[in-house]
């Protein structure tokens, strides 16, 4: 049996290194996802909280709810409009100042989201350079949290990414397959993608996921930046 001074000195070791071993476990993956996370959050929240303005406000002027299609614009309006010459009811300054009220929380959600987008991107470029020069920030962060992280993601062939986020359609079609299989998931989202003709989306998205899954290797495995040479690959 160990003398007491000696179990305790042991004791203090084990817990230092436990403490050593938890801190070194938080890895940049994890705080991309968690802010990518906390920005889908404040989308929800934003997006039923200006649905709720739009209601409101449409009962003084219900020509502006149908006008701007954007919340965050319509939100803007809120705060700055007057609703005098509005078709709607007259609103008294209590009411009013009370829905204004409403309206700066919303937008402050909306500020936050874009400080998030910002340390996202910027937690991207230091830690995924390559995959940040071809995706962007967020849809490189979309990946990666689908990934569960950089090794894994890393270690997935082009075809595996091409389809992240599209498990669902690809669950379809092997149940039926007279269902056509999935031609992207999240790559969707990108700009190449999206401009694409309908017929031509699929091969971008086989491309941009090949590059990706040369990106992705690249910057876990800690090589060369090479993203400019990719992306001009895929222009």
């Amino acid at each position: 049996m160990l003398p007491k001074s000696k179990a305790a000195s042991l004791r203090d070791r084990n817990i230092a290194l436990t403490k050593k071993d938890i801190r070194e476990s938080v890895t940049p993956d994890q705080m991309i996802i968690q802010a990518l996370y906390s920005y889908d959050e404040l989308t929800k929240i934003a997006h039923n909280l200006a649905g709720r303005i739009r209601g409101w406000f449409s009962l003084t002027n219900p020509e502006l709810e149908h006008r701007i299609s954007d919340n965050r614009a319509f939100v803007e309006q809120v705060l700055e409009k007057e609703t005098k010459s509005a078709m709607g009811a007259r609103f008294s300054d209590p009411d009013m100042k009370q829905l204004k009220e409403l309206a700066k929380s919303c937008l402050s959600i909306f500020q936050e989201q874009e400080k998030l987008i910002i340390y996202i991107d910027t937690l991207m470029k230091r830690h995924m350079p390559n995959v940040f020069v071809l995706v962007g920030g967020k849809l490189g962060a979309r990946l990666l949290s689908m990934a569960g992280s950089s090794k894994k993601l890393a270690r997935m062939p082009a075809s595996t990414i091409q389809l992240l986020g599209a498990e669902k359609a690809l669950f379809r079609h092997l149940i039926n397959k007279k269902v056509k299989p999935p031609k992207h998931g999240v790559l969707h989202e990108h700009p190449l993608v999206q401009k694409a003709d309908r017929n031509r989306r699929g091969k971008i998205a086989r491309t941009l996921a090949d590059k990706l899954a040369i990106a992705a290797k690249v910057d876990y495995f800690g090589g060369k930046f090479m993203g400019d040479k990719l992306l001009k690959m895929i222009r």
